[in-house]
């Protein structure tokens, strides 16, 4: 056969493919569209086009995992704020009062435009722009009051403690979320990284994995005494973020060695297993201790593995979550939406893989406690624990009494309602609960590091 004839052939096959997958495109687009028009049409509680696009498009992405999903306009500012650690806004954090019903501001943020504008700890916020709090949801505050750079909010105000009204106009900046979190407050609202308990021993809290974790982690290092003999990482609750982060920070405690393995779905590496590179941000003579629970997700089950799997930490804890996928957010409709996917997965540097699987068979997933060092909590333990580690970020706050009253109830073990219209006052007896109460993980952390390690035997 000529070549020129062969050539031919192959592209009418290429062309014909084309125009198959096309058409099949054409198709499923052409039915999702005849379903959305007929549901405009005879719906008996009809949907704006809109809601349905978006409803379809969640459907599709939730029918391949757990983990992925669709985006839209609405929630993607937050997730970027969430990874980027930044928002625009004037730094307030605030609850409402649980007795009063009033919103509060719990703190403002060191630096931010509330604290320079004298916006202080139970300061009552009366409305925003000239609209009442009243009816507001705590998240319908904090929309209103966040907004571009640039721009200003008008606040009203009551004073803690004061019958006078007074009015703030402050110019929205951009406001940095903090991830790493210490032991405790000091007087001016910074942190302080030292257990108060064992001022020899270093604490972080890594509440997420963003862009600037291992900045902020290096920064609190920086601030530790020069005495101390250990460090205790708490990756408690803490739900994961970028895998770059958690990767970065694993760097920062390892002199070489794996750090985690990424995996496509045909089972080959997506690229090379990342490892640590020489030079640490403390000495190896410094011990290492890393808490982990139930909610302990995704990057910081990196963090926990690598630490655990090269003998750098002793972890504490319960078993972790068991979430190994590597999701990617790819943008999509000009940026105005993205799509989570799931792309990939991790395995630690032991070779096992993290993610807990659907069928059960396997028993080797997530990231298990060392020996002797398991941790369970009841539910009243870790309602207790949950209202002691808020009150060491905001001593502020009010919920303490409404929260521990409606926990310490007979019938309880359900988390508490926001609010409750009468609120049950607590004795002395229930008070000194939370007053005496001791972290059950920093206090098994800290009989781990008065343990000597045995010496090495040379040969």
């Amino acid at each position: 056969m000529p070549t020129r004839n062969l050539v031919s052939i192959l592209l009418a096959l290429i062309v014909g493919l084309i125009c198959y997958q096309t058409a099949q495109r054409q198709r499923y687009a052409s039915t999702i569209g005849s379903a959305m028009s007929l549901v405009e049409e005879r719906a008996l509680e009809p949907r704006t086009r809109q809601e349905l696009f978006y409803a379809a498009m969640d459907g599709m992405m939730r029918s391949l995992d757990e983990h992925s999903a669709f985006i839209d306009p609405d929630r993607l500012p937050a997730l970027n704020e969430r990874l980027d650690q930044e928002f625009g806004g004037v730094g307030i954090v605030v609850e409402r009062n649980p007795n009063t019903q009033e919103i509060r501001v719990l703190t403002p943020m060191l630096g931010s435009p509330a604290a320079e504008a004298g916006i202080r700890s139970g300061d009552v916020i009366l409305s925003i722009d000239d609209v009442p709090v009243e009816g507001l949801t705590v998240s319908d505050m904090v929309t209103r009051i966040r907004g571009p750079r640039g721009t200003s909010v008008k606040l009203e105000l009551r004073p803690d403690g004061s019958s006078e009204e007074r009015t703030v106009s402050l110019e929205r900046r951009l406001i940095p979320v903090e991830s790493v979190v210490g032991d405790r407050r000091n007087p001016d609202g910074s942190w302080d990284f030292t257990l108060e308990q064992r001022p020899a021993t270093g604490f972080l809290r890594i509440k997420e994995f963003g862009d600037k974790t291992s900045d902020e982690v290096a920064a609190a290092i920086a601030l530790l005494p020069p005495d101390i003999d250990s460090l205790i990482i708490d990756l408690r609750d803490n739900s994961g973020g970028l895998l770059e982060s958690a990767v970065e920070l694993c760097d920062q405690f390892l002199d070489e060695g794996e750090i985690v393995r990424i995996k496509r779905r045909d089972g080959e590496l997506d690229r090379a297993p990342y490892v640590a590179t020489p030079g640490t941000i403390i000495p190896s003579s410094i011990r290492m201790v890393v808490l982990i629970n139930e909610d302990t997700a995704s990057a910081a089950e990196i963090m926990a593995a690598c630490l655990q799997d090269h003998q750098r930490a002793v972890v504490v804890g319960s078993r972790s979550f068991g979430k190994g996928t590597v999701q990617q957010i790819i943008p999509i409709d000009g940026g105005r939406s993205a799509l989570k996917l799931t792309v990939s997965s991790y395995w630690r540097p032991s070779g096992v893989n993290i993610h807990r699987p659907r069928d059960g068979e396997s028993d080797e997933w997530g990231v298990s406690p060392d020996p002797g060092c398991e941790i369970s909590l009841t539910d009243r333990d870790r309602q207790l624990l949950y209202l002691f580690l808020r009150r060491r970020e905001y001593p502020a706050t009010m919920l303490d009494d409404l929260t521990l009253a409606a926990m310490l109830d007979p019938m309880g073990g359900e988390p508490p309602p926001e609010s409750l219209p009468n609120p049950m006052p607590m004795g002395e007896g229930q008070r000194s609960l939370l007053d005496t109460f001791v972290d059950p993980g920093v206090e098994r952390a800290i009989q781990v590091l008065e343990i000597k390690p045995e010496p090495v035997a040379a040969g």
